[in-house]
């Protein structure tokens, strides 16, 4: 929320980065999504929301608000069966999280590990 409430000031230059951008081809995300951000990204423009399982867990009234926008929408920390078939109910088809599959390290992060472990 700090962020967000930090971009209020410097809306018009956010709105041209994420302009400027989307005019090189990149597809621009708002992450961490909440009811009292929603309004703003889209003033801003971003191509698609992020939004945490438990913003909507019991809210269907963001959930309404989040399809008005038929913009697409990922949902973060999908944990369980249970969330999973929540989402899937609503008609969701992006998701994120450890129901899926936890991260992999890379050959990098092992190597680190060894150096540090001996």
């Amino acid at each position: 929320m700090e962020w967000e409430l930090s971009l209020a000031p410097h809306f018009k230059q956010t709105r041209a980065l994420v302009q400027s951008m989307q005019a090189r081809g990149l597809s621009v995300w708002a992450d961490d999504v909440t009811p009292h951000t929603l309004e703003m990204w889209l003033k801003v423009g971003v191509n698609g929301l992020k939004v945490e399982i438990e913003a909507i867990k019991n809210d269907n009234s963001f959930i309404d608000q989040l399809k008005i926008t038929k913009l697409p929408i990922i949902i973060e920390k999908v944990e369980t069966e249970s969330q999973h078939e929540f989402i899937k109910n609503l008609g969701i088809v992006l998701a994120q999280g450890f129901y899926y599959g936890k991260p992999k390290e890379n050959d990098k992060t092992e190597k680190i590990k060894i150096k540090t472990s001996v």
